[in-house]
């Protein structure tokens, strides 16, 4: 089990890029970073694994709003 981060300053610059990225296995986690205010559309053809985590902002992990 793996985290990533998704923000400014972390692993990937956006949620799509993390997702395309096919690093993520199954029970990783998704943490957002602090600031990282996006709305974005992930492309068709990107695929995830099952169990995926995604947290929301690492100084407070329920403040996330993230609709699929």
């Amino acid at each position: 089990m793996a985290t990533y981060t998704v923000g400014s300053g972390g692993d990937y610059s956006t949620l799509q890029t993390c997702l395309a990225s096919g690093v993520l296995s199954a029970s990783d986690t998704v943490q957002i970073l602090s600031g990282y205010n996006q709305v974005e559309s992930v492309g068709a053809g990107v695929t995830w694994p099952d169990n995926l985590i995604v947290q929301g902002d690492v100084s407070d992990p329920s403040n996330a709003v993230l609709e699929w």
